[in-house]
């Protein structure tokens, strides 16, 4: 009521194994199955999103985190976004009309807040997971690259082009952890990397809020 929106779109995981799973296949392995308690709860969460006619989108091979991407990349520059979500991998699409509104903490986070978290652009998220590797999803970073280091090396060199290309610049130990983890680095990043390609029929007039089905409600 507060933020008066004219459009909501929802995006779901679908049960088939993302195109993810298929590069890396230990990829989010360490991650415990959903809780049966909140298991029972999601086809009562689809009645409600349903009876509140919110548009819904899911495609298999790819997780919900790249569909909202490639939703965004549908608007216009100068659209007011406000994602929903507590998937910090979303963070890598913030820019000056997107925000992210974490539930649990309550918090607006947006891409002041990022550039004053981490000190470089939204864009260069994949880069630094990819250096300092990412445990909620199973990534592997660079061994002795630390929070602190990676963010250090991309606020001095940017991505991962940039900063390889310069690599005689690095530190000797960290430079030879840096060259014998390459490919895994590039590869990671590209694991990362939310899509913005999705193939989904997006139409915004969809998505335009109606009036609820009050009596299922």
């Amino acid at each position: 009521k507060k933020l008066s929106p004219t459009h909501i779109a929802v995006a779901w995981d679908t049960s088939e194994p993302s195109f993810r799973h298929r590069v890396f296949k230990d990829y989010k392995a360490t991650r415990k199955p959903m809780p049966e308690d909140l298991v029972v709860q999601v086809p009562v969460v689809h009645r409600i999103i349903e009876a509140y006619h919110f548009a819904e989108f899911a495609v298999p091979g790819y997780e919900a985190d790249d569909v909202v991407a490639t939703i965004v990349s549908c608007l216009p520059e100068d659209a007011e976004v406000l994602i929903i979500s507590r998937d910090k991998d979303l963070r890598q699409i913030l820019r000056p009309n997107v925000a992210i509104y974490d539930t649990r903490t309550a918090k607006l986070y947006t891409e002041e807040d990022f550039r004053a978290e981490y000190g470089f652009p939204p864009k260069l998220l994949p880069d630094y997971l990819a250096l300092v590797g990412d445990a909620s999803d199973n990534i592997p970073g660079v061994s002795g690259i630390g929070k602190k280091t990676a963010i250090s090396l991309i606020q001095r060199f940017g991505g991962l082009e940039s900063l390889y290309e310069r690599a005689q610049e690095i530190e000797g130990r960290y430079r030879r952890k840096l060259l014998e983890a390459k490919e895994r680095v590039f590869a990671m990043r590209d694991l990362v990397r939310v899509r913005t390609d999705v193939p989904l029929d997006f139409d915004p007039d969809k998505a335009r809020l109606r009036p609820p089905d009050v009596p299922t409600l």
